[in-house]
């Protein structure tokens, strides 16, 4: 039946000039129907779902739903299935209704468990990272020509393939930026690429001391040892001695940047924005 017809035979039910409407499964759910004293279903059986959303088409006072089949037929135990289905469902929802906070409760005690043992491992491994920097040995990196401390070996990192960055903010502090001849230029290292943003240079004497280069949405300041412009100073026995000139050659280890070490760095650029 054509929409337009299916339309006029809604409006007859509706304005009470016909009391019987004979309907496919459309009539189910597919069609706005009024509410109806009688649901007469013809050997037919859906599951239980549309067996709940039928009785919706029976809301009047006193309607009701009979199922017009054999007994023992395909459609008469589909139909006991199905009540049987909606009395399960009920004591489900019951059930859970009356678990529930216990429920709840213990999942968020197993969230909170699972977060301590997670923030726990993270910790670790933090510690077991810091005591192989202090193992291998701490140094000062200071300025050649004006002895004006940059910062510790432990606050070099990684990044890009072998691209050596600081990851202390407080760097910031001791160099000024300038603008770079080479500004938005890509580099590819390894699989990752990486931009050169600008110059980084002592604030004291005006050394060249390296390039700000963006990594992945963040700005970090990295040290350049070609041309030996820093000096090594050991916090214990107090020896200074020049940088070499490739980074692999340093007597300190250098990680890479983990990804907590990432996310803190890039909070700190962009708090202020």
């Amino acid at each position: 039946m054509a929409g337009a017809d299916q339309t006029w035979v809604i409006n007859m039910l509706r304005k009470g000039k016909s009391k019987i409407v004979v309907a496919t499964s459309v009539g189910q759910e597919g069609l706005d129907i009024p509410d109806l004293d009688l649901i007469i279903r013809y050997d037919v059986v859906g599951n239980e779902i549309s067996m709940i959303q039928e009785r919706g088409r029976a809301r009047k006072k006193g309607g009701s739903i009979s199922l017009l089949t054999e007994d023992n037929s395909h459609a008469s135990k589909r139909q006991q299935i199905n009540l049987l289905k909606e009395q399960m469902m009920y004591i489900a929802i019951k059930t859970i209704q009356d678990e529930a906070e216990d429920w709840f409760r213990d999942e968020i005690r197993k969230a909170q468990k699972s977060d301590r043992e997670r923030v726990n491992a993270e910790v670790q491994k933090a510690e077991e990272r810091y005591k192989q920097l202090l193992q291998a040995g701490v140094y000062e990196i200071k300025c050649f020509d004006c002895n004006e401390f940059v910062c510790l070996s432990t606050s070099v990192r990684k990044i890009a393939g072998n691209q050596h960055i600081v990851i202390d903010p407080s760097l910031y502090e001791r160099i000024q930026v300038k603008s770079h001849h080479a500004h938005g230029e890509f580099v590819n290292a390894g699989d990752t690429r990486f931009t050169k943003i600008s110059k980084i240079h002592c604030l004291e004497c005006d050394t060249n001391w390296g390039t700000e280069i963006e990594v992945n949405g963040c700005v970090f300041p990295l040290l350049k040892v070609k041309g030996q412009v820093f000096v090594l100073s050991n916090k214990k026995t107090c020896e200074k001695k020049r940088i070499p000139s490739k980074w692999g050659k340093v007597p300190f280890l250098v990680l890479d940047i983990s990804k907590e070490e990432k996310d803190i760095f890039y909070e700190w650029r962009n708090q202020d924005k």
